[in-house]
């Protein structure tokens, strides 16, 4: 799963919070009851102080709301006064009674037309960025929904290797949205829009029904016989707060009859820190469950190793900046060699992720690195593609072929 780079986060959170407090007095519904009072009261107003009961200059206030809303105060103030031109001097006669009208009726009707376009453009101003994002949302959580109902989303498998042996002991499930218009969209685009939008739980239950469903599917055919395989899914920082999330996995598990121990469940430390005891507490459910849990991204939060020591790990996922720099810079190299060795310190079991050469996963191998995933050895795949890619590396290892020399010519078409 894509996340935001964490000082692009704390950016749109600041900005967000911003958003947020500015409109905070002026929620959207309320807006538009005050400018429908609003109305209402002049039109009231005007015929009490003499106006005329015609739709005619009661049609001005359409132009003057129009002007608030695209211009604001400068814009309505001149729209205002030229409607009260218009509806005063430039029509002399009530266009109901058809007679004189007085100097005091055009003035009111020209006050309270300025007066109205200001108020309308004070409550526009602190409320149209929350409307528009609200109904944006809106939009979006019933595009999301949607998507999931009528078989838009689909799940892809990316291969996860033993450095050592060549073999394929896992893959991470990896959703794709297949939208009739828009294409093949990926989660680096529509994942964040859901966590914004609250709906990133349909997703989740979604890929996680799939994914277990699948790999217990495949446990009868082609991982038949295998009990080393591992299939990891990502939760996002929503997932954890959610206190019926150990009671959606169990159910998942329960329901396709994929062993717990099965199933790995990556969470970022970005998510980790939204709400520290909340996570804590949500990992530790998990782990009572017998799921293994893994830290994705390593090293490119906030307190790598506190996460390490406080949270009920198993995995640790070395980001694919690491991976790209170790083969070439030494210090990178030093660095990844510590974090390795970190891990192997605490127990953990070390992915790198991202291993697009030879060279970077040589040089993992000698850091005693055990599990890789990367372009090297495949893209994500479709399900049925992905059975071809386990069974042709299966192949390869019986026939005693050294697989890794084999990876750089089979990235080129996986």
């Amino acid at each position: 799963m894509a996340h935001l780079p964490s000082g692009f986060a704390a950016l749109r959170e600041r900005a967000e919070g911003r958003s947020v407090e500015a409109s905070g007095p002026h929620p959207p519904l309320m807006t538009v009851l005050w400018v429908v009072a609003a109305l209402g009261g002049a039109w009231v107003a005007t015929f009490l102080a003499g106006g005329s009961s015609s739709a005619v200059p009661h049609a001005f206030y359409v132009p003057i709301i129009v002007a608030a809303v695209r211009f604001g105060s400068a814009g309505v103030l001149v729209t205002s006064l030229t409607a009260g031109l218009v509806v005063g001097p430039l029509m002399p006669l009530e266009v109901g009674a058809g007679i004189a009208q007085s100097p005091g009726n055009w003035g009111t009707r020209l006050v309270i037309f300025v007066v109205i376009g200001q108020f309308t453009a004070y409550l526009v101003r602190h409320s149209l960025p929350s409307l528009t994002t609200e109904l944006g949302d809106r939009r979006t959580r019933a595009e999301i929904r949607d998507a999931i109902a009528q078989d838009q989303l689909r799940v892809e498998y990316q291969p996860i290797i033993d450095l050592a042996s060549g073999d394929v002991v896992g893959a991470e499930a990896l959703v794709r949205w297949d939208h009739p218009t828009r294409g093949l969209i990926g989660p680096d685009v529509f994942v964040c829009e859901a966590e914004r939008t609250g709906c990133i739980g349909d997703i989740t239950r979604f890929v996680l029904t799939e994914s277990c469903t699948q790999v217990a599917r495949w446990r009868t055919g082609v991982l038949a016989g295998c009990e080393q395989f591992k299939i990891a899914v990502n939760l996002s920082g929503a997932d954890l707060g959610d206190e019926d999330l150990p009671q959606l996995v169990g159910d998942v598990l329960a329901e396709s009859g994929l062993p717990n121990d099965w199933l790995h469940l990556e969470v970022t430390e970005t998510a980790l820190v939204a709400d520290v005891d909340s996570a804590a507490d949500s990992l530790m459910a998990l782990r009572i469950l017998g799921v293994r849990l893994a830290l994705d991204d390593f090293g490119t939060g906030t307190s790598s190793l506190a996460h390490l020591h406080r949270f009920p790990l198993d995995v640790v996922k070395i980001d694919r900046l690491f991976v790209a720099r170790a083969e070439l810079h030494e210090h990178s190299a030093i660095l990844t060699n510590g974090i390795i060795s970190l891990a192997h310190t605490m127990g953990l079991t070390v992915v790198a992720e991202g291993i697009e050469t030879l060279g970077q996963a040589q040089v993992l191998r000698d850091f005693g690195c055990e599990l890789g995933q990367g372009f090297l050895y495949s893209r994500p795949l479709r399900p049925e593609n992905f059975e071809t890619f386990y069974g042709d590396r299966a192949a390869m290892g019986q026939q005693g072929m050294p697989r890794s020399a084999h990876d750089a010519d089979r990235s080129h078409w996986l």
